[in-house]
């Protein structure tokens, strides 16, 4: 993520260079929990989203967790490039999918999670993904 600074907050945009698969255009601000180092404490912020890279969803978040998961990031036991958004188990509804993306469409209510899950078996299909 690249940062910039606006005052009393940072705006947040996906590095595109190099991209030629992705629009100029930019989604409207969203509020995130941003953790900008190791052992800070999380920052509510505006961000904003880029269009979909090929392999992307954009989803409108109806409800985020911040979990232990989350944790360990803002503890250092897992490395990411800083800042970062964390709040990894959220529901919504998507809004735009890259041009490689077929197993979801705009309209459809969705879930996420960073466990790692196959997306064709009967409990993935069945909203169950949790369950692979």
């Amino acid at each position: 993520m690249v940062a910039s600074a606006a005052p009393n907050r940072t705006t947040y945009s996906a590095d595109v260079s190099g991209r030629s698969d992705r629009g100029t255009e930019r989604w409207r601000p969203m509020r995130a929990a941003v953790l900008h180092g190791v052992g800070e404490p999380l920052t509510i912020e505006d961000v904003k989203l880029d269009n979909p890279w090929p392999h992307e969803v954009v989803v409108r978040t109806a409800a985020c967790g911040v979990c232990r998961s989350d944790l360990h990031f803002i503890e250092g036991h897992y490395g990411t490039d800083l800042p970062v958004v964390l709040g990894h188990e959220a529901a919504g509804v998507v809004e735009a999918v890259g041009s490689e993306v077929t197993y979801v469409q705009p309209g459809d209510r969705v879930i996420t999670c960073m466990s790692v899950f196959c997306g064709r078996c009967a409990d993935c299909t069945g909203g169950r993904p949790y369950l692979c």
